[in-house]
């Protein structure tokens, strides 16, 4: 669970790029509301509490916070949002939701009060007692092996195969892809696919002036272009560009987040 508070006096200028990491998260929002794109800056939703999906790399979604924001953002290990939720993951990749779209009436009313609460502790009180409730209804079966195969591939830093990981854990491949659609939504594949390009991303965010071809391959990206197709699509540029971030309206950049200084930017980035 995360508390993210944001504030600035030009904060409707400001466009957030998720970069895509293979989870579901739900997102509680206390203040201004937010304006969520495709990643053509098309398709413009305004949410306040809702669920992100699972996104594929070539789905990313922009955000524009309308006004001061504080959120309490929980990102689910696999298996949990459809054992809590009793809804199917599947439905949701590439997407975000109303919560109340996944929960029943009942269980909204956790929401509300969590809703109503005023300080983050009682906040996350109301927020624990949510779960709680959640967990004593029936959930979905969902295999919790699926969090072996993703801690595995983690440590692997997404430099695996599905063949590998079937070889290892003693199973099908056609197995493990059906565990990932019933506990994440998205296939083994896609996971892994995520999982390397975040490796990589973060290791060239704390690392700017290396030669990322040589990253690359120590990443396993034997076809740079794959993995330069993946990053434009995410960020409009090339890694040699787009780390000159300063030429590219970026205000704020960390391992998850791309923050853009002008919400026209991002437009132009991907036309």
């Amino acid at each position: 669970i995360v508390h993210l508070s944001v504030d600035h006096p030009q904060i409707d200028q400001f466009i957030t790029c998720t970069i895509p990491h293979g989870k579901i998260v739900l997102y509680f929002n206390f203040r201004s509301p937010v304006e969520l794109f495709d990643a053509n800056m098309e398709n413009p939703r305004i949410l306040n509490h809702f669920i992100s999906g699972a996104h594929n790399l070539d789905q990313t979604t922009l955000a524009k916070l309308m006004g001061p924001a504080e959120m309490l953002i929980v990102t689910f290990k696999p298996g949990w949002f459809a054992n809590l939720f009793v809804y199917d993951p599947q439905l949701i990749v590439n997407k975000e939701i109303k919560l109340d779209e996944v929960m029943t009436s009942e269980a909204y009313e956790h929401v509300t009060r969590i809703e109503k609460a005023v300080k983050l502790k009682e906040r996350l009180s109301k927020l624990y007692n949510l779960f709680t409730y959640l967990m004593s209804k029936d959930g979905h079966f969902t295999n919790w092996k699926t969090s072996e195969v993703t801690e595995l591939i983690h440590r692997r830093k997404g430099n695996i195969s599905l063949n590998e990981i079937s070889s290892k854990i003693r199973t099908t491949s056609r197995t493990i892809e059906r565990w990932f659609k019933q506990s994440i939504g998205i296939c083994p594949k896609e996971y892994i696919r995520n999982t390397r390009f975040n490796q990589v991303f973060f290791y060239l965010f704390e690392n700017r002036f290396t030669d990322w071809q040589q990253v690359l391959h120590h990443f396993g990206y034997y076809d740079q272009s794959h993995f330069i197709h993946d990053f434009k699509t995410i960020t409009g540029h090339t890694p040699n560009e787009f780390f000159n971030f300063k030429d590219h309206g970026i205000m704020f950049l960390d391992r998850f987040h791309i923050i853009y200084r002008n919400h026209k930017k991002a437009i132009l980035k991907r036309s």
